[in-house]
């Protein structure tokens, strides 16, 4: 009824209308809140496995090209890197552990020249070829970087593995854990004038190749040669699957240098004696 006292009362009574309304959508929004949380996960359909792939194998052949130490800015004459004994850098040796069969492995580079390829057979029996599998890896890579940055030298072995003779009993070259190196040209030694030069350059790529131990010796008796060694627990390059020969390590060379076993001082395997 209209009261004239009044006469926007009748605009008043819709109010309740919208505050129910209000308060059953907002019940309705709160128990679909709280349902949602609670919906059960066999209502969905079931996401594919997601299968996680393998990491890939690690490299066969690791970089052998690229040096593992920064150059240094020196390596005179009678120094030593690390500044320390040999046995400390490159274990001492341990014949009651070593067998040549087991732990020597063959290698040959056209770029290099062996010394024991040019001695005469009745004077001298060594295999400068054969060298502890945990010296084939930094030695490779230091053919490479010597053939790259000193292209105008030739890298000579001197000496490697040798069960007895001319060094000691403690040698490491007893294990062919050793390498004598120099630098030559043409198939010949340097004069003496320029050794000590090239000597230096050639003990800092020893280093940057990564052997273990190197030396600038100044031996009176052998003439001043760079030695190498390193720990017989060293990386070894792996060989390659199926008898495979190794990947070229120039594009100079199609196959310059392989690995096969080293036969023992007493004449067993001898068919992998050879060069390839």
């Amino acid at each position: 009824m209209f009261d004239p006292l009044f006469p926007d009362a009748t605009r008043r009574r819709p109010f309740p209308l919208l505050l129910v309304a209000g308060i059953l959508l907002f019940l309705l929004l709160l128990i679909l809140l709280v349902r949602i949380p609670n919906c059960r996960s066999d209502t969905y359909p079931a996401l594919p496995e997601i299968k996680t792939t393998e990491p890939p194998p690690a490299r066969l052949h690791p970089d052998l090209h690229t040096p593992v130490r920064p150059p240094l800015d020196q390596f005179p004459r009678d120094a030593k890197r690390p500044a320390k004994r040999e046995t400390e850098c490159a274990d001492p040796i341990n014949l009651d552990s070593f067998s040549a069969a087991r732990d020597l492995v063959y290698v040959d580079d056209p770029r290099v020249w062996w010394e024991s390829d040019h001695d005469e057979a009745d004077r001298d029996i060594e295999d400068d070829h054969s060298m502890h599998a945990a010296m084939e890896l930094p030695f490779r890579r230091l053919v490479n970087l010597a053939a790259r940055q000193c292209p105008e030298f030739q890298l000579r072995v001197q000496e490697c593995y040798r069960p007895a003779g001319i060094h000691s009993a403690k040698s490491l070259h007893c294990e062919g854990r050793a390498l004598d190196l120099t630098f030559g040209r043409d198939n010949e030694p340097l004069p003496p004038a320029q050794r000590n030069d090239a000597y230096e350059k050639l003990a800092i790529l020893c280093w940057q190749a990564g052997f273990d131990w190197v030396y600038y010796e100044n031996s009176r008796g052998t003439g001043p040669h760079i030695h190498v060694s390193v720990r017989r627990d060293a990386p070894r390059l792996q060989p390659p699957p199926d008898g495979l020969p190794l990947p070229s390590m120039t594009s100079g060379h199609p196959n310059p240098g392989i690995s096969v076993p080293v036969p023992q001082p007493d004449g067993t395997e001898t068919a992998s004696n050879r060069h390839e």
